[in-house]
């Protein structure tokens, strides 16, 4: 957007000093990584453990050359926490395209992200999720704001989208595609979506297709994005297509601050900024990207949660949906 001077995100051990050097050892992929990452693998590792090992390796390494401390088991660790993870991935990024973009790191407290502590009023996201699908009352770890908006959703009859609902949809794919089609599946490689198949005819639930499919080597994040990929659709060919067009940001909702912000980028983005799709998706002119691609399966995602949210599609439309504005955020 080329309008943007801070990143700002949530981080476990909230140590920006740790997590760049983290991130600049991944950014450089250099030899001495991937051999410590490949024999992690030949240990029946899964590849984020490897990685967390050998970016461990690679930092003692170099701490022991330079007269330094040479122990990397705090960069090993850094890359065994979620929001830690995440947070090299944004620092690794900043690097490699030379952005200056300046990262904010703000140390979680209190708990995890699948955690509860009732008496600091604090919740993980997981934890929320997993109250809120069992029915539970959230009220008291969330925002007045946030509370106003789950009740505006109940009124409306919209329920919480809980991933078992994702079964359903799964077996359908599995039970009108061949072998052939799944393993056109963008992220089905080695033969995983030969596993997924074998699961699903075997659970009664998600959570049991997911555990009969995953491995050492293939996390449970692994096994979820895959679910993810052939429940929408999306092939190897049509990620090809669309890495290959167009990319926009599509502007959700908006503030005060932000109508200044989108008046800034439309000046300086490098990539389109929608507000309408309906207009300025597939009809951006002769020497506009093609957007039709991602646009594709953006709304072919967003018309699979409106079903799971409500049941139905009736009087849905993704493509005229328009940016919601507040008058303060």
């Amino acid at each position: 957007l080329g309008c943007v001077d801070y990143l700002s995100f949530g981080s476990e051990c909230g140590d920006l000093v740790a997590l760049t050097e983290v991130a600049r050892i991944l950014a450089e992929d250099g030899p001495a990584l991937n051999a410590h990452i490949r024999a992690g693998m030949e240990k029946g590792w899964s590849y984020p453990r490897a990685r967390a090992y050998a970016a461990g390796a690679v930092a003692g390494a170099a701490r022991g050359a330079a007269g330094g401390k040479a122990a990397g088991s705090d960069i090993s660790r850094i890359l065994a926490e979620p929001n830690d993870i995440l947070g090299a991935e944004y620092l690794r990024r900043l690097i490699t395209v030379g952005s200056a973009i300046e990262p904010v790191a703000v140390k979680r407290f209190a708990c995890a992200e699948d955690g509860i502590d009732a008496g600091a009023g604090v919740a993980g996201g997981t934890a929320l999720r997993s109250l809120l699908a069992a029915g539970e009352d959230i009220s008291a770890y969330l925002p007045e704001a946030t509370r106003d908006v789950i009740s505006e959703y109940e009124a409306r009859g919209v329920t919480p989208v809980k991933q078992e609902t994702l079964l359903q949809l799964l077996l359908y794919r599995i039970a009108t595609s061949g072998p052939e089609e799944l393993a056109q599946v963008f992220s089905a490689t080695e033969g995983l979506e030969n596993r997924l198949i074998a699961a699903a005819n075997r659970a009664s639930s998600l959570q049991e297709a997911i555990r009969y499919t995953k491995t050492r080597r293939y996390t449970e994040t692994r096994v979820k994005r895959l679910i993810a990929h052939t429940v929408v659709g999306l092939t190897k060919a049509d990620m090809a297509a669309a890495e290959a067009a167009g990319v926009y940001a599509r502007v959700l909702a908006f503030g005060e601050g932000g109508a200044r912000l989108l008046r800034r980028a439309r000046k300086t983005a490098r990539i389109p900024v929608i507000t309408n799709p309906n207009k300025q998706i597939g009809k951006t002119g002769q020497d506009a990207p093609d957007l039709t691609p991602v646009a594709r399966f953006d709304r072919r995602a967003a018309a699979l949660y409106r079903i799971l949210q409500t049941g139905a599609l009736a009087g849905y439309d993704d493509t005229k949906i328009f940016p919601k504005q507040f008058t303060s955020l």
